[in-house]
């Protein structure tokens, strides 16, 4: 219950690139490379981020 929601929004972004192998690989390395990385804190409690 407490990390449904990152479970839904895995789902949703696999789901709506399943048809499209290399559309979901450059949008992931697009996330990737525009990111920094994150602290286990910040992966557990997503809303805290900023």
């Amino acid at each position: 219950r407490k990390h449904l929601q990152a479970y839904l929004d895995e789902f949703v972004f696999r789901f709506n690139r399943r048809r499209t192998r290399h559309a979901a690989f450059r949008s992931l390395l697009g996330i990737v490379t525009t990111k920094g990385p994150i602290t286990y804190d910040m992966l557990i409690a997503p809303e805290a981020k900023g």
